[in-house]
């Protein structure tokens, strides 16, 4: 179909012009076409899902969609579109195809009835003019396993064991759907996900040669597993680990998992690629400076494009009612909405404009505080959301509030 932009067109790719939209997508973000990524990502990237931006017959640019289920506060689950190869060629750029791709996308979203899209965002200043709002952040550890004593007693259970990567779908899939359920932000993978991920070819995705230790299911316990990787540690001697996953729903499990990695032989160096910003591991150790924080990045944006939807779908720490007023230049979730909370079970409804309200806020902020990743009163403080009147921020930053701060461990 055409776009707002002269001679510019907006559709899916065909099977035949992956391979070219995805040149276009790879060099959007500095990188070259590796082989056999086209036919890895069409395992789970579905064809009507993308959209190639099109002027006469060369692809200059595109995006795509993931359908994922999402984990939000409460221990439910809602369907988000999780986008992903947003680019737009060097020889297109300033010419407003970007704007349109994003317009054309939550179109899209729209017609299909998911409340929400979700990205990571490779530059930070770019999503929130499209309605996204920051909801998640991560933090890259770098860990001195010399210097390192956990000190939280370790829970009587089977020892763990190490399986072969090409066996290892089948336990640790069962562990991170339990995993997904206990922390807002993370995403359900397919078994096709879990081949990339598990795969023998490193990609963003994850694969390559990787190590997979597991602590299966004991008692009510779901288990855990990590995925990590050894490189030589060069002029120094020994290796250095790079842990690509820890994934466990209870902190007994989790315990354990970084007991084994921490006192592998040999390691004198251990990477973290991504652990929650409340993680314990700083908590159970005697010297906390040996976890030291190499990065604080932003990862999950949330736009919420059905906002009674989305609020219904999460759960709430406490009950009370709120009127929000949500700003959206776009106009998908503009409006009046009355959120009615009983019991952690909410209804939420909307309101005719114009409805006097307890808080205002823009689209942007309401996404940055869907999974409680961050309060009200925190964005009241930074100008992002009006209140009515203290009280009334007051119960709707308790209202919104998330307990667990929300993480995301899948790369799209």
């Amino acid at each position: 179909m055409s776009s707002d932009v002269e001679g510019i067109e907006l559709r899916p790719v065909t099977a035949d012009e992956a391979p070219r939209w995805m040149q276009v997508i790879e060099a959007g973000f500095g990188e070259h076409l590796e082989p056999g990524a086209v036919e890895r990502e069409l395992t789970v990237l579905p064809l009507d899902r993308t959209i190639a931006a099109v002027d006469r017959d060369r692809i200059v640019g595109g995006a795509a969609a993931y359908g994922f289920t999402m984990s939000v506060p409460g221990g439910g689950s809602v369907p988000a579109a999780g986008v992903t190869a947003v680019a737009v060629s060097a020889t297109h750029r300033r010419r407003g195809i970007l704007r349109a791709i994003m317009r054309h996308q939550l179109d899209d979203v729209v017609r299909r009835g998911e409340p929400m899209a979700i990205l990571n965002a490779s530059e930070a200043a770019i999503y929130g003019r499209f309605g996204y709002g920051l909801a998640s952040s991560y933090q890259r550890w770098s860990i001195d396993p010399g210097s390192l004593r956990i000190t939280r007693p370790l829970p009587e259970r089977p020892p763990l064991r190490l399986v072969p990567q090409d066996e290892a779908i089948d336990l640790v899939r069962p562990i991170h759907d339990a995993a997904v359920a206990a922390r807002p932000g993370m995403v359900r993978r397919s078994e096709a996900w879990w081949r990339l991920v598990l795969g023998p070819d490193e990609q963003w995705k994850g694969g390559g040669k990787l190590f997979v230790a597991v602590a299966e299911p004991f008692g009510a316990d779901p288990g855990g597993y990590a995925l990590f990787s050894m490189r030589d540690a060069g002029a120094e001697g020994g290796l250095v680990m790079r842990v690509r996953e820890l994934t466990a729903a209870t902190p007994d499990t989790e315990v354990l998992l970084w007991h084994l990695l921490t006192t592998t032989d040999l390691v004198r160096a251990i990477e973290v690629d991504a652990a929650p910003i409340d993680d314990e591991l700083r908590w159970w150790v005697h010297d906390p400076r040996a976890v030291r924080t190499v990065a604080l990045r932003d990862y999950l944006w949330v736009r919420l494009l059905d906002v009674p939807a989305a609020l219904a779908a999460r759960g709430y720490g406490v009950d009370g009612s709120l009127t929000l007023e949500v700003v959206d230049d776009a106009g998908y979730a503009s409006g009046s909405y009355r959120l009615d909370v009983d019991a952690g079970a909410a209804t939420c409804a909307r309101r005719p404009d114009g409805t006097d309200a307890d808080v205002r806020l823009d689209v942007g902020a309401l996404g940055a505080a869907y999974l409680g990743g961050v309060g009200l009163d925190t964005l009241a403080r930074a100008g992002r959301v009006q209140a009515a009147s203290l009280d009334a921020l007051a119960t709707a930053t308790a209202l919104l509030a998330g307990g667990r701060a929300p993480f995301c461990d899948t790369r799209f």
